[in-house]
């Protein structure tokens, strides 16, 4: 209950957002190919509503796409309980078996699922995946998260990676793998470091994090995360506005909504660098409302009638 609490008011705002914005687009585009038929399907709405779009129904997420996360953590929830007693307990066995299969897991959607799902790098190796196969990565990056908690539970390696320069290390490490675009898998391999390094942390970057702005991005996070996806539609909403036909023929001119430069046709630099601007600001603008007006009442009030009931 606390859960669907959490996540349900803004899912449903920035949702109806989503449905508005992409039956504007579909009123305005002379037609729609197959590349953007999920994504703005307008039908998509009940299921995204009882948060089923996760469920292989797609291959895009449709109207909202941030939101077939929601959709493959809420079954998470429902199973969470069941993976409790494969994870309780730090047992070094028990360890070194949860981490083979969750390197399994990836192993499988990596290079089984991925060339097969309707990823933006589909064809390719990709851990990438959304409405088709989604679930089966949110149920590896699930067990991770529980394992790492075990290990911060058992405080392993806590006199080594407490200290600041193991934080900056891991931090600048994952950051460059990501700029020179390193296999997915390692990318994730790196972020328990950075999570536990900064969990363990007491000193300089414990006060860092601690600062009023970060703590504010962090309150707002769950909001930057669903609103920003009814703002790129809004960016789409204004090209096919110019340009009527973009989204007719096949291929699209534009293959996925997260290439938001071939889709909002950027032809200079200063002009992506306007839109991103842009986008990055109306996210911040927009998130602290939301947090502010919608996350928090609704929250409140939803919890007190569950409560209640």
């Amino acid at each position: 209950m606390a859960r669907f609490a959490r996540i349900y008011p803004l899912h449903f705002v920035t949702l109806l957002w989503a449905f508005v914005v992409a039956a504007s687009i579909r009123y305005m585009a002379t037609g729609i190919n197959s590349s953007m038929a999920d994504l703005l399907n307008l039908k998509a709405l009940l299921p995204c509503l009882l948060l089923i779009q996760d469920l292989h129904l797609y291959k895009v997420s449709p109207l909202n796409f941030p939101s077939w996360s929601l959709s493959a953590e809420w079954w998470m929830y429902l199973v969470f309980p069941f993976l409790v007693p494969y994870f309780s307990g730090f047992k070094k066995i028990k360890t070194i078996v949860m981490v083979l299969l969750i390197i399994a897991a990836y192993v499988v959607i990596r290079y089984l699922l991925g060339p097969i799902s309707g990823a933006p790098m589909a064809g390719h190796p990709t851990i990438d995946l959304v409405a088709d196969f989604g679930l089966l990565r949110c149920v590896a990056g699930f067990c991770t998260g529980m394992l790492l908690f075990e290990f911060y539970e058992a405080r392993s390696g806590y006199a080594i990676l407490r200290n600041s320069w193991c934080f900056i290390l891991f931090f600048s490490i994952t950051l460059l793998a990501i700029y020179a675009g390193v296999i997915d898998v390692l990318v994730i391999a790196l972020f328990p470091f950075v999570l536990l390094t900064a969990a363990y942390n007491q000193t300089a970057i414990k006060k860092i994090l601690s600062t009023t702005v970060l703590q504010r991005l962090g309150d707002w996070s769950f909001s930057i995360y669903m609103v920003h996806g009814p703002l790129i539609l809004m960016l789409l909403s204004l090209t096919v506005y110019r340009h009527p036909n973009i989204y007719s023929n096949e291929p699209l001119q534009a293959a996925t909504v997260g290439d938001v430069s071939s889709a909002v046709d950027f032809t200079h630099y200063k002009t992506s660098l306007l839109y991103c601007c842009v986008l990055l600001t109306a996210t911040l603008i927009v998130s602290a409302f939301t947090y502010r007006f919608i996350e928090i009442p609704g929250r409140k009030y939803l919890k007190r009638f569950l409560n209640k009931n």
